[in-house]
C-alpha cells in the first residue's frame, strides 16, 4: 500500500504523509496543478487510480473478492501552514491515539516527508 500511495510522487502530486491504519488511511498531499504532459492534475482522478490499483492488490494478497473501499472519502483543504502542521500530525499520531503503539515512527504503515 506504501508503494501505490507513493506512485504519484512528483508526477501528479507531493507527498506530505500517510498512515495505513488496519481500516482506514489518512493520506496528506499537494496536488501538483498539471502533470509532465501539461494535462491538469483532479482530486477524483487521483483517488480513483489509487483506490483500484489497491483494492486489486489488497483482495489478491487476502484471497478475496469484492469492494474494499468506501465510495466516500473525506477530504479537507490545507488552510495555511498551522493547519497542515497539525493535520500531518494528526495523521500520523492514529495508531499512538488507537493504542497501537507509544510512538507513530513504531507504526509500519507511517511515512513522513518531513
Amino acid at each position: 500500500m506504501k508503494n501505490t500511495l507513493k506512485f504519484w510522487e512528483g508526477k501528479k502530486l507531493k507527498n506530505h504523509a500517510f498512515c495505513i491504519m488496519p481500516n482506514h488511511v489518512h493520506w496528506v498531499f499537494q496536488l501538483i496543478e498539471k502533470d509532465e504532459n501539461g494535462e491538469p492534475v483532479y482530486l477524483q482522478d487521483i483517488l480513483y487510480s489509487v483506490k483500484r490499483f489497491s483494492v486489486s492488490k489488497i483482495n489478491k494478497l487476502e484471497k478475496r473478492e469484492g469492494k474494499l473501499w468506501q465510495k466516500e472519502s473525506f477530504d479537507t483543504t490545507i488552510r495555511d501552514e498551522k493547519h497542515l502542521y497539525y493535520t500531518i500530525e494528526y495523521a500520523l499520531n492514529n495508531p499512538v491515539n488507537a493504542g497501537f503503539v507509544h510512538d507513530w515512527k513504531d507504526w509500519p504503515g507511517c511515512w513522513s516527508a518531513e
